[in-house]
C-alpha cells in the first residue's frame, strides 16, 4: 500500500477524526497538571491514559500474593501513586523542556526517560509496559514521545 501526500495531510489534520476531542482532554489534563505530587492527579493521569489507550497499568500485572490479589483501586492508591510521586519523573520531564522535537540532541534523553518509566512500571507490575510508558509520556511531551503500540508497529510494517 502506497502512502500518498493526501494520506499524510489528512493524518496531520483533525478533519474527520472523532478522537480529537478526547485526546485534547488528556493533553489538557497533563498540561494543566504536569507534576507528580498529588495522588489524585497521578492516579487520574495513569488511569485515564492507560484505559483510553488499552494499556491499563493493572492489566496483566503479576501478583506477589496471588492467593490474595490486591484490588485495582488499592493498587493505584498504595502502589502506583506513591511510586510516581517518589520518583524523579518531574525533574526528568523538566529537563526535556530544552527540546522542541526529536532530533540527534534530544533522542538520548527521551529514550532514557522512557526506559526509566518502563522500569517503574516493571517494578509495579512485573511487566515491561513500554506501550503505556510511551502513551503516558506522549501526553506530557507530545513533540518528544510518539505513541508506540501495536497499531504503530503495524503501520511501520506497511
Amino acid at each position: 500500500m502506497k502512502i500518498t501526500r493526501r494520506d499524510i495531510e489528512l493524518a496531520a489534520s483533525d478533519k474527520g477524526d472523532v478522537w480529537t476531542f478526547g485526546n485534547n482532554v488528556l493533553y489538557r489534563l497533563c498540561r494543566d497538571n504536569p507534576e507528580h505530587r498529588r495522588p489524585e492527579i497521578v492516579i487520574a493521569k495513569v488511569w485515564l491514559i492507560g484505559r483510553s489507550y488499552a494499556a491499563a497499568i493493572e492489566r496483566g500485572r503479576k501478583q506477589a500474593d496471588s492467593d490474595n490479589p490486591t484490588p485495582n483501586d488499592v493498587f493505584y492508591t498504595e502502589k502506583v501513586a506513591p511510586a510516581l510521586i517518589s520518583s524523579d519523573i518531574d525533574d526528568r520531564l523538566n529537563n526535556l523542556q530544552q527540546y522542541d522535537r526529536i532530533n540527534e540532541q534530544s533522542i538520548s534523553d527521551t529514550l532514557t526517560l522512557h526506559k526509566y518509566l518502563v522500569g517503574i512500571f516493571n517494578k509495579l507490575t512485573g511487566q515491561r509496559k513500554r506501550s503505556l510508558a510511551s502513551k503516558y509520556l506522549h501526553f506530557h511531551r507530545p513533540n518528544l514521545f510518539y505513541i508506540y503500540d501495536t497499531r504503530a508497529v503495524n503501520g511501520f510494517r506497511k
